[in-house]
Formats: C-alpha cells, structure tokens, sequence
C-alpha cells in the first residue's frame, strides 16, 4: 500500500486515516472483512473498557479477525516442539 499524507507506518504498521467516524468506519470495515470471507473472532472497545474504571480515552476499539483454514497451519508450524 503506498504511503500518502492521510497515512503513516510504523514498525510494520499501517494507519490509515478515515473519512468517517469512529463507530462507522469500524462497522464498514467489519463488513468488508466478512466481504473478503474472513472471521470477525472479536470487537474490543477499549473506551468502554476505560470508562469502566472511570477513565476516559478517544474511540479505540480492535477488530481480531482472520481465517481458522489459512491462520491454524501457520500457527501450527510456528510452534517450538
């Protein structure tokens, strides 16, 4: 992906800037996840986590998803035996 100004990476991570909110540009990814035929696993929303405890942190929520058929060989063959 190439690098522009509306993104930045680091260390093997890209960030991507959105047109949209917080809550619709996770909805829209989601839907393109499944789209492309892979697993929501979860939907982590650290700042609901943080207001639990009376903190407050900006929209920051994480999307775990890949695919069992394509992630579970890789996994298998990184394990030390």
């Amino acid at each position: 992906m190439p690098a522009s100004e509306s993104s930045f990476i680091v260390d093997g991570l890209t960030s991507v800037r959105s047109s949209f909110g917080p809550k619709q540009t996770m909805y829209r990814l989601e839907a393109e996840i499944c789209t492309h035929g892979l697993n929501v696993f979860a939907r982590i929303d650290h700042t609901l986590g943080a207001a639990d405890v009376g903190l407050t942190l900006r929209p920051t929520e994480l999307i775990v998803f890949g695919s069992a058929r394509g992630g579970t060989p890789l996994m298998q063959a990184s394990i030390c035996r």
